[in-house]
């Protein structure tokens, strides 16, 4: 039999499948061409199998090749529920998830057309499987992640007290830092933890990177304190060139008030005022020998005899410096960047005055609390925004003044404040020019059914109270804003 004349029952020894599941995906052809394409002649043949199926209906060359190519197409899709398996993934939650991307038409993405695929499951391309889990791993932190839980560590066999952003091992070597925590695959909470070889996963239990090492301990971030801000790319968090410059970060907020945040691949750090002493991380003469190789690993070689030089003439350029101003800018667009191509300045850093304190940095808030009371669901959207956005809801205010400020040909946000109250004021005198008029065409001394009436008379639903028929009695200087 050549292989023109080849029939179902050779591409069932070829595939090693039986006639039912070989029927199966001939009955998905229709469907599947539809999408990709096909010439009519095509078309007619597989109606024909499909028709009159059986073991010997014969099969043209472009058919039965057309099969075998999906066959091993199939190899390379990984179903999702092997996925969740593999990477411990609740399932309730990539079901959420997935559920989100099919109405956002982002999964298609992922998923591959093919006739092989059981219609109970769900399929990621092979070489997308880890941006799938990747992509889960930003959804989950964003939305409704701790960042602070309870699990066993290791080191002590004890529970303990963990943060995100806290550097972690696994195993003798391996290391990465905390980004969250979330319900895993048997619905218990554990770390969603981000190693320096580029992987995200789940981990029941902890052991800090350092032998010895203690909680940060965040306190609660108090929100009636000037606020300063800090924003981590995921990236950074899982770059290894960057690690000692982390653990120096949370070294200096531990004990502090902090806020974590996750959104758009970004993790937003709020903390209020504070100072970062390089001499407390440096290692010491008197330390014991342990000690001191232990903040070797963790922190660095810091010499404090060359920080004056470190943190000088050309400050921007040091590391620490460098480390803290970028974090807290965040790459702007073109309306809304400084020069150097950030957003709007939130933080000053400066380095003490005098012998004591020449190795120390203060990080201290450029902002203002002004207070907005709003309703709940409004405010639950602005908590909303300012995740998506990339920026904490703390600052959407100042935000917002400074986009209609560069939007009317770049004033400041004092002005657009200004611009904004002499509106408020010319309004407000325009009406309490015209209330007590209002009120007469109305025939009430209530405020709000005035304006209600008035708005009503204006679009014609409702007709002025002849109230005065004496013409000289009415100021017709007045505009009663109904026109003439």
């Amino acid at each position: 039999m050549t292989l023109a004349e080849k029939d179902v029952s050779c591409l069932m020894k070829e595939l090693h499948m039986n006639r039912e599941s070989i029927r199966n995906a001939f009955l998905k052809l229709p469907s599947y061409i539809e999408v990709m394409g096909a010439k009519n002649g095509l078309r007619t043949e597989i109606n024909t199998v499909i028709r009159h199926f059986s073991t010997k209906s014969l099969l043209s060359e472009q058919l039965y090749s057309l099969i075998v190519k999906q066959y091993k197409a199939m190899k390379n899709l990984v179903s999702v529920t092997q996925i969740e398996k593999d990477n411990r993934l609740n399932v309730a939650k990539v079901n959420q998830f997935i559920k989100e991307l099919s109405v956002n038409n982002k999964w298609s993405d992922l998923d591959s057309q093919n006739i092989f695929k059981h219609e109970n499951y769900k399929y990621v391309q092979n070489r997308k499987v880890k941006g799938f889990v990747d992509q889960f791993f930003d959804w989950l932190l964003g939305n409704g992640a701790k960042f602070h839980y309870r699990l066993l560590n290791t080191e002590t066999n004890e529970l303990d007290d963990f943060f995100a952003l806290e550097e972690i091992q696994a195993g003798n070597s391996q290391k990465g830092r905390i980004l969250g925590f979330d319900q895993a695959i048997d619905g218990d909470v554990e770390a969603i933890c981000g190693f320096y070889n580029g992987k995200i996963k789940f981990l029941p239990a902890l052991q800090r990177s350092c032998q010895g090492l203690k909680s940060p301990e965040f306190n609660k971030f108090n929100r009636f304190k000037r606020p300063v801000y800090f924003s981590f790319k995921r990236s950074e968090l899982m770059d290894r060139q960057l690690r000692t410059q982390f653990n120096l970060f949370v070294a200096c907020l531990s004990v502090k008030p902090v806020k974590i945040q996750y959104g758009g691949q970004k993790m937003r750090v709020l903390t209020n005022n504070f100072e970062f002493k390089l001499d407390d991380f440096e290692p010491k003469q008197s330390q014991s020998k342990t000690m001191q190789g232990r903040l070797r690993r963790q922190f660095g070689n810091i010499n404090p005899d060359t920080f004056q030089d470190y943190l000088g003439k050309h400050i921007k350029l040091s590391k620490v410096y460098k480390f803290f101003y970028e974090h807290t800018h965040e790459a702007g667009a073109d309306i809304t960047k400084d020069k150097e191509g950030y957003l709007h300045d939130y933080v000053t850093l400066k380095r003490e005055r005098g012998k004591d304190k020449k190795n120390t940095i203060v990080v201290s808030s450029d902002t203002y609390p002004v207070c907005f009371w709003v309703p709940k669901d409004v405010a639950h959207e602005v908590d909303k925004i300012g995740i998506s956005a990339g920026l904490p809801p703390e600052f959407i205010l100042e935000y917002w003044l400074k986009y209609l400020g560069d939007l009317k040909a770049g004033i400041s946000e004092k002005d657009v404040v200004k611009s904004l109250n002499n509106e408020i004021i010319k309004t407000n005198d325009t009406v309490t020019a015209m209330i007590n008029h209002w009120f007469q065409l109305a025939g009430t001394d209530n405020w709000l059914k005035a304006v209600k009436k008035i708005d009503g008379m204006i679009k014609g639903r409702i007709k002025p109270i002849d109230a005065n028929d004496d013409e000289d009695d009415i100021d017709d200087d007045i505009d009663d804003g109904l026109g003439e």
